[in-house]
């Protein structure tokens, strides 16, 4: 679904309360449980979600149907689990669970307040100030950091990151160097009634090439 990312047809893009963090209190705590349930990236399993339920699903309600799929994989649930929690939700008396851990209040804390570091990058391609082009290409697994949107389009290496796993590898892979890549509006979707301005992608290292190379 990520490749869907700057195509048309999708209706207008709204921005009212759009620096809201969250538009009701049990969207973070969905996003909190499942950060904590799953102990890895869950990307690849929001994005093996089916793509009806994906494009009408609410985007908190995604991480929440994203860990289920991940428990059911491990096999830390199981589908009669999920019917039988689902009936007692449904019921009016049912009350919320509660516990009073401060372990896991910190746990979750930290989890929602900050964002991992990564690793210095070994020995990156590009330096600062690299004119680079993105790579047409898709990825197989349906997992990329590189939206459709970019790909093909040329820019300049603003930042190196560090290094990190691509999500298409297995977890225990070499990193890989992560480029903050800046492209000018007019590059991605040419002249329009609004001045030029310049978009930030970051971007994994086996998505691009040299701006000169074919």
């Amino acid at each position: 679904m990520h490749d869907l990312g700057g195509l048309e047809g999708f209706g207008e893009v709204r921005v009212e309360g759009s620096g809201a963090v969250a538009g009701a209190p049990w969207e973070l705590r969905a996003q909190g449980l499942a950060l904590l349930a799953a102990g890895e990236s869950l990307r690849p399993h929001l994005e093996a979600l089916p793509p009806a339920t994906y494009l009408s699903t609410p985007y908190f309600a995604r991480w929440l149907l994203a860990v289920e799929r991940l428990l059911l994989q491990r096999g830390s649930i199981d589908a009669g689990d999920l019917d039988r929690w689902r009936t007692a939700i449904a019921e009016d008396d049912c009350p919320v669970p509660a516990r009073q851990d401060p372990v896991l209040v910190a746990a979750m804390d930290a989890l929602m307040s900050t964002a991992p570091e990564l690793p210095a990058a070994v020995d990156p391609l590009f330096a600062v100030g690299t004119r680079v082009r993105v790579l047409r290409q898709r990825a197989v697994t349906g997992v990329s950091r590189c939206p459709r949107y970019v790909r093909g389009a040329r820019g300049r290496v603003e930042g190196i990151r560090g290094g990190e796993v691509p999500l298409d590898r297995p977890r225990d892979a070499a990193p890989e160097p992560v480029y903050t890549v800046a492209f000018a509006s007019t590059e991605l979707w040419g002249p329009g009634d609004e001045p030029p301005f310049t978009v930030h992608v970051d971007l994994i290292e086996h998505d691009l090439t040299g701006a000169d190379d074919d």
